[in-house]
């Protein structure tokens, strides 16, 4: 077991064309669906578990070759309604403590692009 510690660094909470924005950690929801779990904080813990040699648990995606990751997205509110607009893919192998830890690992994640937009892509750790 683990833990996974993410925050990030200077995440914008207004967008130039939407106003103002949300970061999210994306879910696997029951029967392929999806959720989210906001953090008032910045800051979220997210539980993992080895099963097979791999990193596993409810935010943990995976690329059809075995890389595993995890989904960050931006979103908006359109009357009320949340709008995804970006997202963040934080890949498990370049948390190099993640490797040789199964305890609290934290890391920090660039919230801004090189523009000052909401980071997207790979994420970039701090």
């Amino acid at each position: 077991m683990a833990e996974l510690i993410v925050s990030f660094l200077d995440a914008p909470t207004e967008h130039p064309e939407y106003g103002p924005i949300e970061l999210v950690l994306q879910l696997k929801g029951k029967n392929r669906t999806v959720e989210y779990e906001s953090s008032p904080n910045g800051l979220w813990r997210i539980p993992l578990e080895r099963k097979n040699g791999q990193w596993a648990g409810k935010a943990v995606q995976h690329h059809g070759d075995g890389r595993r990751f995890i989904y960050f997205e931006w979103r908006y509110f359109d009357d009320g309604k949340p709008i995804g607009f970006r997202r963040i893919k934080l890949y498990l192998e370049h948390i190099v403590k993640l490797q040789v830890d199964s305890g609290e690992v934290e890391v920090i994640v660039q919230g801004r692009d090189k523009k000052g937009m909401p980071a997207c892509s790979t994420a970039i750790l701090v």
